[in-house]
């Protein structure tokens, strides 16, 4: 600051309200979980005044809902907050646990010459484990991680508006804290999003054109299993599409990316099988349905060891057969194509039963209005 008067009182008040995502990441939500629970407590005065999302002057579960809302792209900055928070370097907490109110000014009276500086920490709102990019938009950081997390689901071919529901799994045995991803939706309606293997609510996830996003984490890692099944999406198709095409894991709104038992950071893909991946075809085996839930048309696959005679048999509820099929198979991968008409106008869940050669399994479907 040039040509001040010399001998006035001056109160100098850092402000900078810019890039509010900017170092703010699930991760900081797996650490101030924690610390809500007494598990791991932030180390430090200042990462607890980056907790405080709300600016409410403590540390509780409406600041991990505001700082979810930013990483989903529901919000696009801090209601209550300022990006940044200042300070003063020579502040001395009271009660280091609790930093609330704090100076974020300095008063300076009788300015004398050859002063030069006064001095404050930064601290980034919501970034608690000092992730944050101080020269944002100058400079690409790169991240250093511990390798890929790939998901996989199958590469299904659907129909304009018929209803699927997406099984999205896990790749290889993996342990997790949590993950954040942006998900393409092209050409596809998202109905509702599924926690399978790990609990999941609406405050978890956002829609957004052509783009769905979602945040999760735990306070214990949990651990998933090769094929375990994640979470599921159901989705109608506004036109003829294959999954593969339309949906893809990337980083165009949230950043993707998932952390360890450890907290150790990790890509994310998304990965595609095809029909011929799946179980081995000489083997007997019984698949889901798709689409599944259903209201027009579904296709029943399943695989035999030989050729042989299959009884393909539906059932309501209440354990009454209106459907049943009886056919010669070849070896290897059939399919059975049905209509809701085949199936005597019945709605809801349903159980189908495949037999051949001693061999028999179930599965359910669901039919919607």
């Amino acid at each position: 600051f040039d040509d001040l008067s010399m001998s006035e009182q001056y109160e100098v008040e850092p402000f900078k309200n810019d890039n509010h995502l900017n170092g703010v990441t699930t991760l900081d939500l797996v650490k101030i979980q924690k610390h809500l629970l007494g598990t791991e407590f932030l180390s430090s005065p200042y990462k607890m005044i980056a907790a405080d999302a709300n600016n409410s002057g403590s540390i509780s579960a409406l600041d991990i809902i505001q700082i979810r809302q930013l990483i989903l792209g529901a919000v696009s900055e801090f209601p209550d907050n300022l990006s940044w928070r200042f300070v003063e370097e020579d502040y001395i907490f009271v009660n280091p646990t609790q930093p609330w109110p704090f100076n974020e000014s300095i008063s300076y009276g009788q300015l004398t010459p050859g002063f030069t500086e006064l001095d404050f920490i930064g601290v980034k709102v919501g970034d608690v484990n000092n992730s944050v990019q101080a020269n944002f938009g100058e400079s690409t950081l790169e991240d250093r991680t511990e390798g890929t997390l790939a998901l996989v689901t199958e590469a299904i071919d659907m129909d304009r508006s018929e209803v699927y529901e997406i099984d999205i799994k896990a790749n290889d045995l993996v342990q997790l804290e949590g993950f954040q991803f942006s998900l393409s939706t092209k050409d596809l309606e998202v109905q509702e999003v599924i926690g399978k293997g790990i609990s999941l609510n609406e405050s978890n996830y956002a829609l957004h054109r052509d783009m769905m996003t979602i945040s999760w984490n735990t306070s214990s890692a949990i651990e998933l299993e090769k094929d375990d099944i994640v979470l599921s999406l159901v989705v109608q198709a506004t036109k003829p599409v294959n999954l593969k095409d339309v949906m893809d894991i990337n980083s165009s709104i949230t950043k993707a990316e998932a952390y360890g038992a450890s907290s150790e950071l990790y890509d994310i893909q998304l990965d595609f099988t095809e029909k011929s991946d799946a179980p081995d075809a000489k083997e007997f085996a019984l698949y889901q349905n798709e689409p599944n839930p259903f209201s027009h048309e579904t296709r029943i696959g399943f695989s035999l060891p030989q050729n042989s005679e299959a009884v393909l048999t539906i059932y309501n509820v209440e354990g009454k057969e209106v459907y049943r099929h009886v056919a010669e198979f070849n070896q290897g991968y059939n399919e059975l194509k049905l209509k809701k008409s085949d199936l005597k106008g019945s709605s809801g869940m349903l159980y189908y039963r495949l037999e051949a050669d001693g061999f028999n399994a179930s599965k359910t479907m669901t039919i919607i209005e």
